[in-house]
């Protein structure tokens, strides 16, 4: 069973994790097995693989309170910090202590009843009345169905109409109580093993049994990780000292808080706070709107000084892959024409000016092929390439469109066509084999040929995109399937299909992508998978066989590769000023609304969308500070739809949103984005 992890450089009150219900009665003295956990040699990477974990995140619990997972360091400052286990413990408006019964009464028995810590019961249990139909999960408690454990959704095996069977573990480790929450040591006595939920009902494991039996517990011995209910907990960490981004591996013992069904513990997420472990190995915190916060274990690890983006030098940024279905293209036989799309409009930009493309024919297409514009009347256009035609009067383009199935919607899809009479008509980019209409993922060049990439029906993973290529030398189109090229220059790395997605909600990404060599497939290296499309993101080539990863949205805005895209490291960027695209004092990038983009001068730019009061922010060559871009330097800020792209020396972008007329591209020369 996955389990979260969680950095923060402050304890933070999380997410509540109701419990259906909880058992208990008084702990008493202690005694147990087990040995703290020795220090934890594993050597620095960023692979989970590497470390040894198998789930990446996955936080494993034994009945013996033995706690294992991997965590990735985050892009905190350099300096001292400690993991702890952290636990929530009841929730606002659950109120133990109710008698409620929801079944009928069970008359229960055990096999074993008694036994040392961790033995296998069997629970054998007679209902006073049939159930219809008959449950196959049911609720069991340890030492009383109010306050103690719960092992929530234990499998039933059903022998006659009224009679079942069940099988569970009783703790082997020390648990938690609740109301009020304390640790309750392991000790040799009699506890009652009760069921409740056989119907369920809302707070139904809230209540009392609807049957109980003692299990006599013997044999216990005192365990060195727990020497008292304020030092019941050890964590260790290893490495001791990490770059943030490498992976750390955690091990030690805690208390039992539930149990999932007959033998898994619960463990809820790993929380790391800064400073040296200091104070008891248990702490428990009511919190103010109800239940306890409980920390068990406190392991020491060390945040080293990441490389910074001022010690890369001066980067040359060459060919990069923009993140994106691609909205603004520059015709790379002549990069003073750059097409553009934005709403329903799609246009040309030269040397002779602004001309638009009409869509209307497309819209017909679309509409005849089946598809809605989610209630609109004509299609949004999400993505735009010319295509590689001798020189002309008319534009040949394609396009994709975002449209619905029936003009419901989600999901939403691109579905790409191309004209070559300047939009007085338009025809469907055939898939190629392996692909629907439905997949595609935006448009590429190969020198002069224009490709168009789709992901696979059904995901799979074998083959995770597919090529048509266009190969035009006359007015007559010619899309063959193909393979994906690698980028003009630098190292064989670049961004997989674009998958349509709500970014309000589950977002969409893209898959990073690397080859060994031209012909010799795709891979993904395992950090970064994949950079959030619902921001600004690229892979950019920057000179002597490096890579530059950007990513807006992430937690690791800039990661650096020297060895073709294999592996990956974190880059550190200084705090932008406080306030700056909405950033509190001390804040790294990252924050509401910002965006960052790699300019050709080597430089990052930091721009806010929607944010026009609190100005862009340029990060120059070698530079330890942001510095504020002047504000007669126009830059993006709708607070609308924005397409930002770079194209011919010059930044462009086409504003959109709630306007009818046809919007108005805009540039800026890259050179004069300067402090």
């Amino acid at each position: 069973m996955l389990r979260r992890t969680k950095w923060s450089a402050v304890v933070a009150l999380a997410a509540f994790s109701l419990l259906l219900g909880a058992c208990g009665t008084q702990s008493a003295t202690t005694t147990t097995t087990t040995t703290a956990p020795p220090p934890i040699a594993v050597a620095a990477t960023t692979s989970f693989a590497q470390a040894g974990c198998k789930d990446a995140g996955a936080i494993t619990q034994a009945m013996n309170g033995r706690i294992t997972t991997c965590l990735r360091a985050e892009a905190l400052s350099e300096g001292p910090y400690h993991i702890s286990l952290q636990q929530i413990i009841g929730a606002k408006g659950l109120t133990t202590g109710s008698t409620l019964a929801a079944g009928p009464a069970v008359k229960l028995r055990l096999s074993p009843s008694g036994g040392a810590p961790g033995t296998t019961v069997t629970a054998i249990g007679t209902l006073s009345e049939k159930l219809q139909p008959l449950p196959q999960y049911a609720n069991f408690c340890w030492d009383g169905c109010v306050n103690g454990l719960q092992y929530s959704g234990v499998p039933l095996r059903w022998t006659g109409p009224t009679t079942f069977t069940a099988k569970l573990v009783v703790p082997a480790a020390p648990w938690v109580e609740s109301d009020p929450a304390r640790i309750a040591l392991l000790r040799t006595g009699s506890f009652p093993i009760g069921v409740n939920c056989l119907v369920v009902v809302r707070g139904c494991g809230l209540g009392g049994a609807e049957g109980s039996a003692a299990f006599n517990m013997t044999g216990v011995k005192k365990p060195s990780w727990c020497n008292s209910a304020a030092q019941c907990a050890s964590l260790a960490a290893g490495p001791g000292k990490v770059l943030p981004g490498q992976i750390i591996k955690v091990q030690g013992y805690a208390p039992l808080v539930s149990v999932i069904g007959s033998d898994e513990p619960f463990a809820f997420q790993m929380q790391v706070s800064p400073g040296v472990p200091r104070g008891d190995s248990v702490k428990l915190t009511t919190m103010a709107k109800g239940g306890t916060e409980a920390f068990f274990g406190q392991a020491p690890v060390r945040i080293a000084q990441a490389p910074t983006f001022a010690s890369l030098g001066k980067p040359s940024p060459g060919a990069a892959t923009l993140a994106g279905p691609g909205s603004i293209t520059a015709d790379p036989t002549d990069p003073g024409r750059v097409f553009w799309c934005a709403g329903a409009y799609l246009g040309e930009t030269g040397p002779s000016g602004t001309r638009q493309i009409p869509s209307q024919a497309a819209a017909k297409l679309l509409a005849s092929l089946g598809y809605g514009f989610m209630g609109a009347s004509s299609p949004s256009c999400a993505a735009v390439a010319p295509l590689p035609l001798p020189p002309g009067t008319l534009p040949a383009v394609a396009a994709a469109f975002t449209v619905s199935q029936g003009g419901s919607a989600p999901p939403v899809y691109e579905v790409a066509l191309y004209t070559l009479d300047g939009g007085a008509s338009w025809t469907p980019v055939p898939p190629p084999q392996g692909a629907s209409a439905f997949t595609f993922g935006g448009f590429r060049f190969a020198g002069n040929k224009l490709q168009a990439l789709y992901g696979t029906d059904g995901g799979s993973t074998a083959t995770p995109y597919q090529v048509a290529t266009a190969d035009m030398q006359s007015a007559e189109a010619g899309w063959q399937s193909g393979s994906l090229a690698c980028p003009a220059s630098g190292p064989c790395t670049t961004l997989g299909p674009y998958v349509p997605g709500n970014c309000a909600m589950n977002g969409t990404s893209q898959s990073v992508l690397y080859s060994t060599s031209p012909g010799a497939g795709w891979q993904s290296p395992e950090w970064p998978q994949q950079l959030s499309a619902c921001a600004s993101a690229e892979v950019a080539s920057v000179g002597g066989g490096r890579l530059l990863a950007i990513a807006s949205q992430s937690r690791y805005p800039v990661r650096l590769s020297t060895n073709g895209g294999r592996t990956w490291s974190y880059v550190a960027l200084p705090a932008l000023p406080p306030g700056a695209l909405g950033a509190g004092a001390g804040t790294g990038f990252g924050v509401a609304g910002g965006q960052l983009l790699l300019l050709p001068t080597g430089g990052l730019l930091a721009y806010g969308v929607g944010q026009p009061q609190t100005g862009s922010y340029l990060l120059e060559p070698g530079k330890g500070t942001w510095c504020r871009v002047p504000a007669n330097v126009a830059l993006p800020t709708s607070p609308f739809g924005t397409a930002v792209g770079l194209a011919g020396g010059n930044l462009w972008w086409v504003a959109y949103g709630q306007q009818t007329t046809a919007p108005v591209p805009h540039q800026v020369p890259v050179s004069q984005i300067a402090c």
